[in-house]
């Protein structure tokens, strides 16, 4: 798992399939940047876990980042799920 300090840092480990501790900022930007895809979803993630997350967020044509809460912490990790309003 990563821990996460900046936007490029997540950007690279998301690329990557890898499970990121990210901060709340990181966490509220992905939130508020566009409206999310999906909200209290149950998605499969790149490792084949399946997990109920808060929200997912995609743009455009690419599989969607899901993101969610553990122990006080936040986390996020790329899915198996396409973004659903890709192509309208």
């Amino acid at each position: 798992m990563y821990n996460i300090d900046t936007n490029k840092e997540f950007i690279q480990a998301i690329e990557e399939g890898k499970e990121c501790e990210i901060d709340e900022e990181i966490f509220d930007y992905y939130l508020e940047v566009l409206p999310p895809v999906a909200m209290g979803a149950n998605v499969k993630l790149v490792d084949g876990r399946r997990v109920n997350v808060p929200f997912c967020f995609a743009e455009g044509a690419m599989n969607m980042i899901a993101f969610w809460h553990k122990d006080g912490k936040h986390y996020a990790q790329n899915t198996v799920n396409f973004n659903p309003y890709a192509f309208g």
